[in-house]
């Protein structure tokens, strides 16, 4: 008898396990004694329910928000929308900023406290997205060097955060790399099922979509196996740099990768 086959995301979790056991990436961008996320992931990896409109990342989140750009160059201005989940009270909180390196993230920037509250989404917020509006928005990005980016949220009463809120790729203008990283933004949100549906069944067609909206929450799938790859190339000094991009940034820019010797 045959054994059932494994599902790709089963396998890139796997790989992402190896990718653990490895001495130099033991420890995840995230992990600090001195940053206290508000939950965990949800037990056993468990996924969560496709037929739920709001799905959760952790245990305890208390705060859903994305970013307007997959990706952009240092300067263009950047808006995180954010809201607190159904039912939830309101709170204030702020936002930080991390470049995703070889170690410890990068503090990058933060913002002023602003007031969250639960806003909502109508039936096509998977398709067309939820429509919030910007709470920490035109942020001035001229200071942020090329990279991979994530934000945790900071509630001010308590100090608790939700991390990895969402993330971005800030692109280098000069695309001088010795390596061009094309991370999988796509495939982050073809099986990001908020607001009703992602492009796969997941076991019931009912709920499978023909369209999805970058512009929602998303779960942090960055960290699920590709933070690996870049951390271990952050960490190689004499690699000459690396450069990152989405990808839509391949689509929309005919010889985007042409001035790369090594494209991944």
């Amino acid at each position: 008898m045959r054994p059932p086959p494994i599902g790709r995301r089963a396998l890139l979790r796997l790989a992402g396990a190896g990718a653990l056991a490895g001495p130099a990436l033991a420890q995840t961008p995230t992990q600090s004694p001195a940053r206290t996320p508000a939950s965990a992931p949800v037990e056993g990896g468990a996924e969560p329910d496709p037929r739920d409109p709001w799905p959760a990342w952790f245990q305890g989140q208390r705060i859903w928000a994305y970013a307007d750009r997959t990706s952009f160059e240092p300067g263009e201005r950047l808006n995180i929308m954010m809201s607190t989940g159904p039912g939830q009270s309101a709170r204030k909180v702020r936002v930080e900023v991390f470049r995703i390196g070889a170690g410890e993230p990068t503090p990058v920037w933060q913002s002023e406290f602003v007031d969250v509250d639960a806003i909502g989404a109508t039936a096509t917020g998977a398709a067309t997205g939820p429509g919030w509006p910007p709470l920490v928005g035109d942020i001035d990005t001229r200071a942020w060097p090329p990279g991979c980016y994530s934000c945790d949220v900071v509630e001010e009463k308590t100090g608790v955060r939700d991390v990895r809120a969402c993330q971005w790729i800030v692109k280098n203008p000069a695309r001088s790399g010795a390596v061009l990283v094309r991370l999988g933004t796509n495939t982050y949100q073809a099986y990001n099922s908020w607001g009703g549906h992602s492009l796969y069944p997941n076991g019931d067609d009912v709920v499978r979509g023909l369209m999805v909206s970058f512009d929602r929450p998303a779960p942090p799938d960055l960290f699920e196996y590709d933070v690996f790859l870049v951390q271990w190339l952050e960490g190689l000094a004499g690699l000459g740099g690396v450069d990152y991009a989405s990808n839509f940034d391949i689509h929309a820019t005919p010889g985007f990768m042409d001035p790369y010797p090594l494209v991944i």
